[in-house]
Order: structure tokens, then sequence, then C-alpha cells
């Protein structure tokens, strides 16, 4: 079993264990008060008006036997929540290029294109479950998945050269290459978090937990060299990456008519990240190896995430439309040999996630 996949496993665990003890922590039924509509992300509570009357046949008692929540204070001591975000993700990296179209015969790289990848507009989801634990208090545990690819062909431009920027040491101009670029990801967030009503309409959440990130990135490409007796060039690489870390942050929503407002967040994550890569290259149409490097080292990835948009909360139900980012510094680095001379050196970027967000949300 790969580490990320034990990663995952201990954080679901975590998160449950953080659920169950919230369920022994409870105390005693509180007094019912009315409610702000909100939810968990809502507007702040209304203290409820004071009683009057008898009390046990006396007149003149005390009000209430125990005092109303103040502004800011949770009514629900407790309570489960689930959400569902459906996320229209555009997934970048840097460096993402295969090859440079030239228009001019010779090796004089003048009004070349380079060729690179575009990963697809993709549908991706985000799954959440918590439990509030009372006194504004909460637990939650997230799960977002994201696959993403790409598939290119070209050919040598009239008159013109091909050159493969994947291929190690192979220098000729090619007759066309078709090549091919993945992205698989997966990541857990667990989390305890507190709420605050700043102010009439305001809240504010902040929380505190631990991201556990499985990303893959694949590429590989096919360059046709038959002119030049090698036949078919196949070049791989991959970047696999496991990584563990804090995550901090926080989200406000604004109530601006009825239930409607803007909400927003700011989200900072460090992983310490367990990087594999491996670079190999095939020529006589796949007969002969030439390159196979593999490479394992650890690296701390940061990772930005900010979010703005609208929504509708009420006590029970919640929905959002957004927009977010999210860029992880230093994910993409792999191995590169560009004159096949035994000395190493990296090619290096970033990925980075846009997307649109619908997210409704059920709270019990």
């Amino acid at each position: 079993m790969r580490t990320g996949s034990r990663w995952m496993g201990a954080s679901l665990g975590l998160a449950l264990l953080l659920g169950s003890y919230g369920l022994r922590a409870q105390g005693p039924e509180p007094l019912p008060s009315p409610s702000r509509a909100g939810g968990p992300m809502g507007s702040g509570l209304t203290p409820a008006p004071h009683a009057s009357g008898t009390h046990n046949g006396h007149e003149g008692h005390e009000e209430h036997e125990a005092e109303e929540p103040e502004e800011g204070e949770e009514a629900h001591e407790g309570g489960l929540f689930v959400y569902g975000d459906a996320l229209l993700v555009k997934p970048r990296r840097r460096p993402h290029d295969f090859a440079i179209a030239s228009p001019r015969p010779d090796f004089a790289l003048i009004g070349a294109d380079v060729q690179k990848f575009d990963w697809e507009t993709v549908f991706g989801y985000r799954l959440g479950v918590g439990y509030r634990l009372g006194h504004s208090w909460e637990v939650a545990g997230v799960y977002t998945y994201l696959h993403s690819n790409d598939e290119k062909g070209v050919v040598r431009p009239t008159g013109g050269s091909l050159f493969g920027t994947l291929d190690q040491g192979v220098f000729d101009s090619a007759l066309g290459v078709t090549a091919s670029s993945n992205l698989d990801m997966d990541l857990i967030d667990t989390e305890i978090a507190k709420r605050w009503w700043i102010c009439e309409g305001l809240s504010i959440r902040a929380a505190a937990g631990v991201r556990v990130a499985t990303i893959s990135q694949k590429i590989s490409a096919a360059y046709d060299f038959t002119p030049t007796g090698i036949g078919i060039s196949n070049v791989n690489q991959r970047i696999q990456f496991d990584g563990i870390g804090p995550r901090i942050g926080g989200e406000g929503f604004w109530k601006l008519w009825e239930n409607f407002g803007f909400w927003g967040k700011f989200y900072s994550s460090l992983l310490s990240g367990d990087f594999k890569t491996n670079v190999n290259q095939w020529v006589n149409s796949g007969n002969t190896v030439i390159l196979d490097v593999n490479d394992k080292f650890y690296k701390i990835v940061p990772v930005t995430e900010v979010g703005v948009g609208v929504g509708w909360r009420s006590d029970h139900l919640s929905v959002n439309v957004g927009y977010e980012l999210q860029n992880f510094f230093g994910l993409v680095e792999i191995n590169d040999f560009p004159t096949q001379s035994n000395k190493n050196v990296y090619r290096q970027g970033d990925l980075s996630l846009e997307a649109l967000t619908l997210s409704v949300g059920v709270y019990y």
C-alpha cells in the first residue's frame, strides 16, 4: 500500500475519533432558544425575549432559571452537518511543454512556437462531514478528488523543424509527435474549528488541522525519428507526491439581506512530502532503452487557497456559489538530461487549480 493511502486512512480515523469525542463530551441539553438564520456559518443568534408570569404558582419569580445565550453564543450544543461541492476546475502546471515547432529547416529557433499541454477543464468534487461540539466548536473531515488529462498531436511544419523538449539527447528534427499528460489528485483535510459572531450579520470561522495529499502527474511522448534510423522515441515522466502537514485559515459570511450574503475564505498549508520521480526513454520503436532514472527526495510544499462568492443560509440548509484558487508551490520537479552528458538538472514549477464551485450543506 502506498504511503499516501496509509496517511489518508490515518486522517479519516482522526476525524472519526474527534467526532466521537464530541458525542461523549456533550453536556446536559440546554434550554431552547431561537436562532437567526445561518446554520453553522450563519450570522449569529437572537437572544430569546424574557418571559413573564408565574412559576410554580409564585409571581415575581425569576423569569429564567438559566441565562439565555448572549450575542455570539451558539444555541445548538451539538449536531451533525454534511456538505457536497461540485467543482468545475481548470488545472495548470508549468513547465508543461513537449516540443518546439520552428518554421526554419535548421537549428535556429526563430519564430518558433512552444508546444505544451493544456489540461482539460473538468468536474471534481469535495465531500465534507462534521459535528458541532457546542460552544461554537466543531470538528470536520473533507475529501477532494480531481482528475484531468490532455492529448496532443503535432506534425513538423512544412519546410520547418520539430524538436522534442522531453527527448533526451536526440537533436534531429522529428516528423511528428503524439503526447499525453495526466493529473490525479486526492486531498483529505481534518480540522477543528471555532466560530465567532462579530456583529449583526457577520460571522467568522477559524480552523486548524491536517492536510494529507496524494498527487500524481504523468507525461508520455512518442517522437517519430524514422528518417534518422532510430524509429520511434518514447519518453515517459512521472512525478508521485505523498505529503502531510498542518493547514490553518478561516472563512466568513456577511449577511446583507434576508439570508443572502457574501462569503470568503483563505487557508494555507505546509506539506512535508515524499517525491518519487522516474524518467525513461526507449528508441528503435520501444526495443532499446537509453535512459531510465529514478529519484526520491523530500521537500516542503507550501499551498495557498483563496475563495469568494455569494450564498444563502438558514438554520438547516446552505447554498453557496463561488470562485476559488489553489496553488501548490514547487510541486513540479523532474530530472532532465538536456545533453545526454550524465549531468542531472531539474525542471521545476508550480501546480495551480482555478475553480467555479457550487456547494450545498445540510445541518442537523
